[in-house]
């Protein structure tokens, strides 16, 4: 196996003495950094963002709007008027408990 690697090297470097050395174009590194350079314009893209501007001014005008319309068209004061009158029922009774055992209390 060995004597066959002999022979390999041996015809390899014959080929190489026969083969002259080859240089590059005086223009090939110009040429080799234009292309990359036409490579790198290709896979730049813009930025763009997520979420563009007009879908900004929706959400802020969607925004202004909302408080808006809860600060003058609200129903917080019907709301809180019931739970109003909720709580002082519940407080009625709760009285009336507490009046009935402080009196079942007194007769002991």
């Amino acid at each position: 196996m060995k004597e066959s690697d002999k022979n390999i090297e041996h015809l390899i470097d014959k080929m190489m003495a026969e083969d002259k050395l080859q240089s590059p174009s005086i223009d090939f590194t110009s040429k080799i950094m234009s292309e990359v350079l036409v490579l790198e314009e290709r896979k730049l893209k813009a930025y763009k963002p997520l979420i563009s501007k007009p879908v900004w001014i929706f959400i802020g005008t969607a925004i202004v709007a909302l408080v808006i319309y809860l600060s003058f068209f609200s129903v917080s004061e019907n709301n809180l008027e019931i739970g109003k009158a909720y709580t002082d029922k519940k407080l009625q009774l709760l009285f009336r408990e507490f009046t009935s055992l402080k009196i079942s209390c007194m007769l002991f």
